[in-house]
């Protein structure tokens, strides 16, 4: 099963977005042995001290559960400002081709 872990954070100001940008480009993927399929960084080009990072995780089995990364970036961005964190399933909507999408 597909799903995405995401934390946003919506800093307290510049510096802190721009230090909260320095964490997240370091994140601790070395360490684990657990890893996501991948990690984007999203950044509001109309909220310019907001961003998001996406944790795409695949697996045998629903996760209801947040991961350690997950866990450790949510504290780190804490820092910075407010923080949200929350996990998302794919729910399967159709491509342009009319295939099923992350089926």
């Amino acid at each position: 099963m597909k799903w995405v872990e995401v934390i946003q954070l919506r800093a307290f100001d510049s510096p802190c977005y721009e230090l909260a940008l320095r964490e997240a480009r370091e994140l601790p993927m070395a360490r684990s042995s657990d890893l996501p399929e991948s990690i984007s960084l999203w950044t509001n080009p109309d909220l310019p001290t907001d961003l998001s990072l996406l944790l795409h995780w695949d697996s045998d089995q629903e996760s209801r559960e947040k991961t350690w990364i997950g866990l450790q970036m949510s504290q780190v961005f804490s820092q910075f400002g407010w923080v949200i964190h929350s996990l998302w399933k794919n729910e399967n909507l159709l491509t342009k081709q009319g295939a099923k999408h992350g089926a």
